[in-house]
């Protein structure tokens, strides 16, 4: 019986690595290939797993690049559905269908977007989910920030800290992130929070500056927005639906199994209260451990 892992992220490489370690057959793919996942986007420092300090995440990918040089990389595929059916889970992906008797999800998270008008049309030009990638571009420029957590005030800080003119937060509930970043957001004078709960209903831009309509009767005019109002999970369509929390992140139980008997989830695309390195290998160790007793490699 050989199991399947879906994803080339943190949770996926950890996951592999044990069922390697186990002598435990498996078969590994991610979309691309490739390792790293999300933190591919991720430019602040990675500094929540002991060490490995990285500058930024496409530092840390590296890093986990050298560790997957020690087992076969995963397959490029998208897996499209996964399928309980009396032999384990019909899975489909891009090219073919097969069996395994047990699925592990370490598919991870994308930024998560406001799905209005306008914003998929100005989306990596004047439209952008990171301020690190290319910080060079909010020297001098009126910036507008949408969301209200962490990722969002501090993303504020980083246009700031890169030249910003001024920059707006708009949040449909005030902000809600850590005390360090707001006590010196309230204190820079190039910073403010707009002064109503608000979220955009649509961008344009006129080929000079954008346009940002508010769900409280406002338009904004701003040179580059900045959208941060979290992630979301990707995954598969799964057959039954496991249990799901609010937002959409699978519900696994202390040996990282859904309620559907079988199919197992590690990492970021589950509803850990904290997303991040030290979690997400955490996850996958616990969920190959289980796995690897059930094949029967591990009593």
């Amino acid at each position: 019986m050989t199991a399947l892992l879906i994803g080339g992220g943190v949770a996926g490489l950890t996951a592999a690595i044990w069922l390697t370690r186990y002598e435990a057959p498996f078969t590994w793919v991610s979309p691309d290939g490739e390792v790293g996942g999300i933190l591919r986007g991720v430019y602040n420092p990675i500094i929540d797993y002991p060490g490995c300090y990285a500058e930024n995440g496409p530092a840390a990918v590296e890093s986990l690049r050298r560790w997957a040089d020690h087992l076969a990389p995963p397959a490029a595929d998208t897996i499209e559905r996964v399928r309980a059916v009396d032999s384990g889970f019909e899975v489909t992906g891009a090219a073919a269908t097969s069996t395994y008797p047990f699925v592990l999800v370490a598919t991870g998270t994308r930024r998560r977007l406001l799905g209005v008008p306008g914003e998929a049309e100005g989306l990596g030009q004047w439209v952008l989910t990171s301020t690190g990638a290319t910080p060079e571009r909010f020297r001098g420029q009126r910036v507008m920030l949408v969301g209200g957590g962490d990722a969002a005030v501090e993303g504020a800080l980083n246009t700031l800290d890169a030249g910003a003119a001024e920059v707006v937060v708009v949040s449909r509930s005030g902000l809600h992130a850590q005390r360090q970043f707001i006590e010196r957001f309230e204190s820079e004078p190039r910073a403010q929070l707009w002064p109503s709960d608000a979220s955009p209903t649509s961008f344009a831009h006129d080929g000079q500056v954008g346009q940002v309509n508010l769900d409280d009767g406002s338009t904004i005019e701003i040179d580059i927005v900045v959208v941060r109002v979290g992630v979301e999970p990707v995954r598969p369509v799964l057959d039954p639906r496991p249990r799901i929390d609010a937002r959409g992140f699978l519900i696994v139980d202390g040996r990282g199994e859904t309620d559907v008997p079988g199919l197992f989830a590690a990492g970021d695309v589950t509803s850990t209260p904290l997303r991040s390195i030290a979690t997400s290998v955490g996850d996958a160790t616990r969920a190959a451990r289980t796995i690897a007793e059930l094949l029967g490699i591990w009593t």
